[in-house]
Parts: structure tokens; C-alpha cells; sequence
């Protein structure tokens, strides 16, 4: 059975590795040069991850993560769109 320092260690290093996959998946976003459909896809990849490594957390996803990368597709993809229009 997991020590405590382990089990603390451990999620930790899932914390760490969801946000870098934020952090790649707002870089991606940023770029501006997804579909809006590429990007919706991007965002539920990390959203299906989240809830893996947290399955009891996803509402937290949701408050954190899910307006993040909505603003950024509003901010990249959705006003090229409106340009190309």
C-alpha cells in the first residue's frame, strides 16, 4: 500500500501532467491555424483525459479549463473565420 508522501507525489505528477497538456493544447489553439472542428477535438482529448486521471473531478475541468480554451478558440479560430467571411 501507497505511503502518503507517495500517494501526494503521485498525484502531483498527474497535476503537472494535465497542465502541460493545457499548456500544448492552448499553444495548438493559439496558433490560429486549426479548424474550429480540430480545436473541439483538442479540447475533448484533454477533457477525456482529465477525467482519467481525475474521475471524480471533472466539474473542476469544466470551471478551469473548458472557458480557457473557449476564449483562445473565440481569440484564433472564430475571428480567422470571421475574416475569411
Amino acid at each position: 500500500m501507497p505511503s502518503p508522501e507517495e500517494k501526494f507525489a503521485e498525484e502531483e505528477r498527474r497535476v503537472r501532467y494535465l497542465a502541460r497538456l493545457a499548456d500544448v493544447v492552448c499553444a495548438l489553439i493559439s496558433q490560429g491555424n486549426l479548424t474550429l472542428l480540430d480545436s473541439f477535438r483538442l479540447m475533448q482529448i484533454a477533457r477525456a483525459e482529465a477525467t482519467r486521471l481525475f474521475p471524480d473531478k471533472a466539474a473542476v475541468y469544466d470551471l478551469v479549463y473548458q472557458p480557457r480554451f473557449a476564449r483562445l478558440v473565440a481569440q484564433h479560430v472564430l475571428s480567422a473565420l470571421a475574416w475569411i467571411n
